[in-house]
């Protein structure tokens, strides 16, 4: 397995760039390899399995990276008793930016998932779509919702 260690950091690093977590994830690959290695049938194919081994660990942790930035940026601060007049103009400006130009389907997730804190399960009935698309919906309603807020901010 070592001799397929510079495989997996390449497709570790093409995926997460120079993050920390390229360590981390060719330590997980291997364990995973390791313990999942009477499963691999064509002993021929290891060095390609062990790849996609690396790219799904990988994946799996930009995925989370992605989600856990765009929850910190929707998570709505603590109650203050009396916020100033300025600070209601700018929250409200932000919503209205977000209702302007974030889609209707992910606006109506988003809202029902964080505002109402319905679970997906919910969220999926009253919608009438597949858990798995509200799932979807939420993360690219969070990821467009994000830049729109950083727009929005002056930021790039």
């Amino acid at each position: 397995m070592i001799r397929h260690f510079r495989a997996v950091e390449q497709v570790a690093r093409a995926i997460l760039g120079d993050s920390p977590e390229v360590e981390d994830v060719v330590q997980t690959t291997f364990l995973r390899a390791y313990a999942c290695l009477e499963q691999l049938s064509d002993k021929a194919k290891f060095k390609y399995w062990l790849r996609a081994i690396a790219a799904n660990e990988a994946k799996t942790v930009a995925r989370h990276a992605v989600e856990e930035r765009s929850s910190k940026l929707l998570t709505l601060p603590e109650r203050h008793p009396d916020p100033s007049p300025a600070d209601r103009a700018e929250a409200a400006a932000l919503v209205s930016a977000l209702i302007r130009k974030l889609p209707k389907k992910y606006l109506q997730v988003l809202f029902l998932r964080y505002a109402l804190e319905y679970s997906v399960e919910e969220v999926s009935e009253l919608l009438k779509v597949d858990p798995g698309l509200v799932k979807w919906r939420s993360s690219v309603g969070r990821r467009m919702a994000s830049k729109i807020l950083g727009e929005e901010e002056g930021r790039p």
